[in-house]
């Protein structure tokens, strides 16, 4: 992941943000998820699946 806003821990596992990846595509993440983290994403859907 290359630019993400700062992590946030409101305890609302609810809540996303946007965050833009190295191929340039821009997705919604949990807002724990942090710039440098590698994320798994549904390429098809550009939904994010889950945190390696």
């Amino acid at each position: 992941m290359v630019d993400t806003a700062p992590p946030s821990r409101t305890g609302l596992s609810t809540s996303w943000k946007e965050a833009k990846l190295e191929t340039g595509l821009q997705i919604m993440v949990p807002l724990f998820i942090i710039n440098g983290d590698i994320i798994r994403i549904d390429t098809a859907g550009k939904k994010y699946l889950g945190k390696e």
